[in-house]
């Protein structure tokens, strides 16, 4: 039948008519008659061959709103990763930190064959996943049950979930990887993950020990490297495990689970140069600070959904997890006048432990109408915590007056603190389609909220050398308690086209804050009217506009109303306001999107900005001394506007991919702040720009530079505060040869520079890290590797913050050039074939 299809498009483009009737046989060219000059019975007829017509298929497709992208057309190295699948797709970024963006937007989870894999664990997707078993790739916005089904119109999520469609000769069987490594400055890596794709029962687990990274293309260092972002930094060392399982109980029950365990250890050296802005009388703070850090935790979460028919679903959801924290700090530090004469120092260590519990659960409930036309969704859950800490904190302070001690105290204590807290939500949604485009819907929300502390300090007996003597003044115990319900009604038209919403509605708040130790109790009422318009446009077959306004509020936390000091650091004491209120936000989003399958064309455009009233914000205040005591206070005032757009385009030539794109953003905001007691407005603004280009040739060879340039402003409204200008440059690159069958090289190189950092030697970098990498065994399902990483010796985390009261920038010690070997297996087999292992 093809070949009778392309003889047929064959004669229509050469412009051949055939009158009389011609043989083709099924699957081979037509034979040609004999024919010669005097004959007449036959008309002339021409033999052809088959003809096959090859269509490219566009990098991606707009279903409804998912984006697809074609994965089987993407050529990779044998037993590549799925995350080397993604770098491959247009308009996806991949984060040094292991973030994922597509256009802009942030994936917060990624799901196989549309159930859950591991929860929010990326990683175990993309690093495990071989991209051989993908068909494709689907991406789409963040969206639960009620969301999907309901008949409102609702905002567009913030971020996306991918989802991973195995292909069909392809997904039963096991697969799996491990690797092992071990190189200098004792670093190590080992981890795995192996999964068992059955019908209906996958199974995979999961498990890693590792104090060194192991990034495919490249070797970046564990801590996030990068002038003006720095990230958490140190040196971290890595110990976890999980399992997850998807099953079904016949055609009506999904059963999905997991189960994880994660115990991180930090060593970290901070190096921190903050400037305290106060009308011409500004003075600077630096510390030195050595900290260890461990955290390890038990996870469990499982969902149960009963589809009772294609209209009518229950879902029950459970998770629970213990923890337990501990914490080791040892700080030095100093403050001095413009002039540099000295004000204070310190040095202070804190030993700290805590254990932590919490659970909840979520029942829900969502029936659509058999004409479709009505959809009801109520959704119960609740949740419950607790946590119980301990703390050792030792401390010297010293203060100057020209220069000399002039006074000196010091502080040994020990602190107990107990917190349990109790949230309870109800929502009851109902939506209908009521006639020419018409849909009616009603909301109420129902919330209810807990909270009790408990802070007992005790001072250091000087004669037993025991924490026995309480100290009241800086002891507390509160309750907090709020009640919210939240009725609204939306009215919205539905075209073909175009879509238009608008919801109105009440927001309740009766808040009681009991302060036992004072024997007072402070009450909160607020009513407060929340509405929220809706506009969304169709432009084209695959462009669409959204546009939102929405009125929102929020409370104050129990630590920002709590009227106790936290002295733990002397310099830097804190104290809540138990008179704070609630803040209440107008916010107005656009997003526009236009994707062009054909040509590989995408275009994003979003912006939102915001307009806070009562905002809560710290008053800080020094003593002459250069103590600082900060408190809270509700100003208003504050907004924010942020623009961003993106552009990507895709093209194949033959056996080459071109993959570019370009980004700007633009920020701008209004912060109010208080110093000394006087309001302090910064203004500030931020414009930034980038180009990213990726070239690849089958799956020989992938270049991919980008090239960031950003410029920041803040205007401060006192007097004889320094206004702050700089700007950072960033230039990334990652590259991966094959120059013969077997032999992959690799590697990634980042060059930062950022104005504001005070050091001249210190405002750029260049980090560069390579590896290569040899495959062998019959299928290459063996890989060695040898990677270098920070080849030039020069990683470095450095970040900085601007705010209406400080600026601060902060050196942390980050993983510095190390070589490591390691050795990867890959096993398995997935399609209808035997296992073989």
């Amino acid at each position: 039948m093809k070949t009778l299809y392309a003889a047929g498009i064959a004669f229509f483009l050469a412009g051949c008519f055939v009158t009389a009737p011609c043989a083709i046989a099924q699957g081979r060219a037509a034979d040609s008659l004999p024919v010669t000059a005097s004959d007449t019975t036959h008309p002339k007829i021409i033999g052809l061959k088959a003809v096959e017509v090859t269509v490219a298929k566009p990098p991606f497709t707009l279903r409804n709103d998912t984006l697809e992208f074609d994965a089987s057309s993407i050529k990779l190295a044998a037993n590549a990763s799925v995350l080397q699948l993604l770098k491959k797709l247009p308009g996806v970024v991949i984060g040094n930190d292991g973030s994922i963006t597509v256009n802009g937007k942030s994936v917060t989870r990624i799901k196989v064959d549309g159930r859950e894999f591991f929860g929010d664990n990326k990683e175990a997707a993309t690093k495990y996943l071989p991209a051989e078993i993908i068909d494709k790739v689907e991406v789409t916005a963040t969206k639960d049950l009620a969301s999907q089904r309901s008949l409102a119109v609702k905002p567009p999520a913030e971020d996306v979930t991918v989802n991973l469609v195995l292909k069909k000769d392809k997904n039963t069987g096991i697969v799996g990887n491990i690797t092992a490594g071990a190189g200098s400055r004792d670093r190590y890596l080992a981890d795995g993950m192996i999964s068992s794709m059955r019908n209906p029962t996958r199974i995979s687990v999961m498990a890693a020990a590792k104090n060194a990274a192991d990034q495919p293309g490249g070797i970046t260092a564990i801590s996030t490297t990068g002038m003006g972002g720095g990230g958490e930094g140190g040196l971290p060392e890595y110990k976890n495990g999980s399992i997850n399982i998807n099953t079904k109980a016949g055609k009506k029950l999904t059963l999905d689970g997991n189960y994880s365990y994660n115990n991180t250890k930090n060593t970290k050296t901070a190096a921190t140069d903050r400037l305290n802005l106060l009308p011409d009388n500004s003075f600077r703070n630096q510390s030195t600070n050595n900290e260890v850090t461990r955290n390890g935790q038990h996870q469990l979460y499982t969902s149960l959904v009963y589809e009772k028919d294609s209209l009518t679903t229950w879902t029950f959801r459970t998770n629970a997890a213990i923890g337990k924290n501990s914490n080791t700090l040892q700080s030095h530090s100093l403050s001095e006048t413009p002039t540099g004469d000295l004000l204070n120092t310190l040095s202070s260590r804190n030993n700290g432990e805590a254990h932590t519990r919490n659970g909840g659960s979520e029942i829900n409930f969502n029936k659509t109408s058999r004409n479709r036309k009505l959809n009801l969704n109520t959704t119960w859950r609740f949740d419950a915590g607790s946590k119980k800490q301990t703390e050792y904190n030792n401390t010297v302070n010293n203060f100057y007056t020209n220069n000399s001690i002039s006074q000196q105290d010091s502080l040994n204590q020990y602190i107990s603190s107990r917190e349990n807290s109790f949230n309870n939500n109800f929502t009851f949604n109902l939506s209908a389609a009521i006639g020419h485009g018409f849909v009616l819907a009603l909301d109420y929300t129902l919330g209810t909220t807990y909270n009790k502390q408990l802070r007992e300090v005790f001072e250091e007996d000087p004669a037993s050398g025991k924490y026995g003597m309480r100290d009241s003044a800086l002891s507390s115990s509160n309750k907090n308690s709020s009640f919210t319900h939240t009725p609204s009604v939306q009215l919205a038209w539905k075209g073909d086209r175009l879509s238009i919403a608008l919801n109105t509605g009440m927001r309740i708040l009766q808040q009681e804050n009991r302060l036992l130790w004072l024997d007072s109790v402070i009450k909160i009422h607020q009513q407060q009217f929340a509405p929220n318009l809706q506009l969304n446009y169709s432009v084209s077959k695959y462009g669409r506009l959204f546009t939102n306004y929405s009125i929102s509020s929020s409370a104050p936390s129990a630590e920002q109303l709590s009227p106790v000091v936290d002295n733990t650091n002397p310099l830097f004491m804190k104290v809540g306001n138990p008179l704070l209120k609630g803040t209440f936000t107008q916010n107005l989003s656009l997003m526009f999107f236009v994707y062009q399958p054909v040509t590989g064309f995408t275009f994003n455009l979003s912006g939102n900005g915001s307009l806070a009233r009562n905002e809560i914000v710290a008053d800080q205040r020094y003593d002459s001394l250069g103590r600082q005591i900060s408190t809270f206070q509700n100003v208003n005032g504050t907004w924010r506007m942020m623009v961003y757009g993106n552009i990507n385009l895709q093209k194949k030539r033959n056996n080459w991919t071109f993959n570019n794109g370009i980004n700007v953003n633009i920020n701008r905001n209004r912060g109010v702040g208080l110093v000394a007691g006087e309001k302090n407005i910064s203004n500030g603004w931020a414009a930034g720009a980038g180009v990213y280009f990726s070239v690849a040739y089958k799956e020989w060879l992938t270049i991919s530079p980008a090239v960031n340039i950003d410029v920041n402003s803040t205007v401060y409204s006192l007097p004889g505060i320094d206004n702050v200008n700089y700007n950072t440059q960033r230039l990334n690159m990652q590259w991966e040869l094959i120059p013969v069958k077997r032999l992959e090289l690799s590697g990634d190189m980042a060059y930062h520079y950022n104005s504001q950092v005070t050091a001249p030697d210190q405002r750029r970098y260049f980090v560069c890290n390579s590896a290569v990498a040899y495959s062998f065994g019959r299928k290459e399902q063996m890989k060695l590797k040898c990677r270098v990483n920070d080849l030039f010796n020069n990683n470095t985390n450095i970040s900085n913050i601007t705010t209406p009261t400080y600026t601060e920038t902060k050196q942390v010690n980050a993983l510095q050039r190390y070589v490591m070997i390691s050795f990867q297996y890959f096993f398995g087999k997935m399609g209808s074939q035997k296992i073989i292992l």
